[in-house]
């Protein structure tokens, strides 16, 4: 994956105020305490990152389950590296429902696949549901910590991939996505 890692401004500065905090502390502490330091507050690097591309809407209708976008395949390397997951979409529901108390059925899950068929894949982690019966469509921002003990980090095998899936559920029930995105955040190791 760090072939994928992007050309970003963000990773050079990171990277920048990395390396000085370790020629700083080298002299005093070992470079894995450093490491550990680093990684404590979060001096991470963007690893991956991919979005949605269709110039428009995706619309999931009920009883469905789309993958929106996905990372490559893990190695063993890249899960002991990777600290969080962050996921932003734009969408709304159909717009209406007949009764509030009935539920929201349009959400979002991130899913740990194989393949890009993550659908038939049983490990699924809820995200988020979209406001029921919103007119508008509203931005989410979703983070998964590795440092916060979630599922997908200890359930992460080499060779998973990460997929962000679209969800409707029950007959009138319409998840529009306008955009989907999802990021690797990963821990410098000061190489």
């Amino acid at each position: 994956m760090d072939s994928a890692r992007p050309n970003n401004p963000l990773n050079d500065q990171v990277k920048r105020i990395n390396l000085l905090l370790h020629s700083f502390l080298s002299s005093h502490l070992p470079t894995e305490i450093v490491i550990n330091i680093l990684d404590l507050s979060e001096q991470w690097l963007l690893g991956y990152s991919a979005s949605l591309h269709n110039g428009g809407r995706v619309k999931i209708i009920s009883n469905s389950e789309v993958v929106l976008v996905a990372t490559p395949h893990f190695s063993r390397q890249d899960i002991t590296h990777l600290r969080k997951v962050t996921f932003d979409f734009r969408s709304k529901d159909q717009g209406w429902c007949s009764r509030q108390d009935a539920g929201n059925w349009t959400w979002f899950d991130a899913a740990l696949c194989d393949d890009v068929d993550a659908a038939d894949r049983p490990q699924k982690y809820h995200l988020q549901h979209n406001e029921q019966a919103g007119k508008e469509m509203k931005d989410y921002r979703v983070e998964l910590k590795k440092a916060e003990h979630h599922e997908l980090f200890t359930d992460l095998r080499a060779g998973d991939r990460i997929a962000l899936m679209g969800c409707a559920a029950f007959p009138g029930w319409v998840n529009y996505v306008e955009s989907a995105s999802l990021q690797l955040w990963m821990v410098d190791n000061l190489s």
